[in-house]
């Protein structure tokens, strides 16, 4: 049986984070826009993203899915400027928040 790639949508249901809720500003970055060619070039750097694993075969985005609890780990919060898990990820992608995909392609191309 052939596994199957997860999409930006499967990774957008279950537990929340703390920080999973949407702020003023990302309100006003939401468009719902349709990326088209870009949206589908998320998601599949988004399926890629789920499906990796070391060469054990243990898969790699567990720690990222949700953002650690900011009582349990207040360091992280002052060390990371802006924070996102990767359900936040996919949340914007679904949404087409334009200018979130344009800065993550951003992210992407530069690194």
């Amino acid at each position: 049986m052939e596994s199957r790639k997860p999409t930006v949508g499967e990774i957008d249901g279950g537990e929340t984070s703390e920080s999973s809720t949407t702020t003023e500003r990302d309100r006003q970055d939401e468009s719902g826009a349709d990326l088209g060619p870009l949206g589908a070039q998320l998601e599949e750097l988004f399926s890629a993203i789920m499906t990796a694993t070391d060469p054990d075969g243990r898969i790699l985005n567990t720690v990222f899915q949700l953002l650690p609890s900011k009582k349990s780990y207040p360091d992280y919060y002052e060390v990371i400027e802006s924070p996102i898990d990767l359900k936040m990820i996919a949340t914007r992608i679904q949404q087409g928040n334009t200018i979130f995909c344009l800065r993550l392609v951003g992210l992407y191309c530069t690194a």
